[in-house]
């Protein structure tokens, strides 16, 4: 059992507590699980990062003041103000956790971790608030998010809220796997084998109209700001150690995903896995030196092309710099000296 108190100033004070359990009827098999409660306060650029004013597209409707197009009603069609940066009104983010999980040793030197676990987060923090074409969707959505709208006396509209926002929930839940083999070679040193990786069951969120609706390998959704949840993605590596010098070779793979259909011909496409290899070897023979030397993605792999990555702002070129490096092959080395 634990218990931690936090207290933030301008935020409040939060108490989470946590419970574990462990269970180990065999000693090569070890049960366990947790329950407890999560908090994050907004950070300093939530709450206070310059606001600034622009305007919507031109042709914005206001579906209160305008039911009925009248081309001679100015909120038929007009831009409206939008006022985008930080909120000093946030609240903080909570959530529930549980895990489940096992830890199996079934034969000597190997190592086998799995855990379930299930999150489900509340007053999500939204940088960049909602669109505006959300909140004006209909007469339903602009009287649901009226908070985010500032009227004048009359019911015009004189600006919409586009600030970092308390937004929605999600409902997230996965497998985490964590394997390791060791094998002794005699005087040659020990091969060992370690693999991790996660397998999302579920990644929904929220939607403005109260529904749920599923997020991962999407290349356009609603929780990552544009980037890419993947459903399972693993690293698997290979270490040679032979006392004074190891090497290692490491693979790094993340599935295949739904892009946007293109512009011209919006004909569905999905962007290829990204796989890539890396490697590295070290030599500690001298005394208190450490001399590293290795490369990232050594076959130069190409990040895959993504049609949404081109039109959105947080990206490079056709690359979703989440999802892939567009560095390519990286060289590197380093001397470590440790005084004693």
């Amino acid at each position: 059992m634990a218990v931690r108190y936090d207290h933030y100033q301008s935020i409040g004070s939060t108490v989470n507590p946590k419970a574990s359990l462990r269970w180990q009827p065999e000693s090569w098999l070890l049960l366990r699980g947790a329950v407890g409660t999560g908090f994050r306060a907004p950070s300093l650029t939530d709450l206070y990062a310059p606001q600034a004013r622009a305007v919507t597209g031109n042709g914005t409707r206001d579906p209160i003041q305008c039911a009925t197009f009248d081309s001679n009603n100015p909120s038929c069609s007009f831009q409206f103000t939008t006022i985008t940066g930080g909120n000093p009104n946030l609240t903080p983010e909570k959530s529930h956790t549980f895990t489940l999980g096992t830890v199996l040793e079934p034969v000597r030197n190997l190592t086998v971790d799995v855990d379930s676990f299930w999150i489900y987060l509340k007053n999500q923090i939204m940088v960049g608030g909602l669109n505006y074409a959300t909140i004006l969707q209909n007469a339903q959505s602009a009287t649901q998010f009226a908070n985010l709208i500032t009227r004048n006396a009359s019911g015009t509209i004189v600006a919409i809220s586009q600030t970092n926002a308390n937004l929605f929930k999600s409902d997230v839940s996965g497998l985490d796997v964590d394997v390791k083999y060791a094998i002794p070679v005699g005087d040659l040193g020990t091969i060992t084998l370690l693999g991790n990786g996660t397998y999302f069951y579920k990644y929904d969120a929220q939607n403005a109209d109260g529904t749920w609706t599923g997020q991962l390998d999407k290349g356009l959704n609603s929780v990552s700001n544009g980037g890419i949840v993947s459903r399972f993605r693993y690293n698997a590596t290979a270490v040679y150690d032979a006392k004074t010098w190891n090497a290692s070779v490491t693979r790094n793979f993340q599935k295949k995903y739904r892009d946007a259909p293109s512009s011209i011909t919006l004909v569905p496409r999905e962007v290829s896995a990204y796989d890539t290899i890396d490697a590295q070897a070290s030599y500690v023979g001298l005394q208190s030196f450490n001399f590293t030397v290795g490369v990232r993605n050594l076959f130069d792999k190409v990040p895959p092309y993504a049609n949404y990555a081109s039109s959105t702002n947080n990206f490079v070129g056709g690359y979703d710099i989440t999802y892939a490096d567009p560095l390519g092959r990286f060289v590197y080395a380093r001397v470590k000296y440790t005084l004693h």
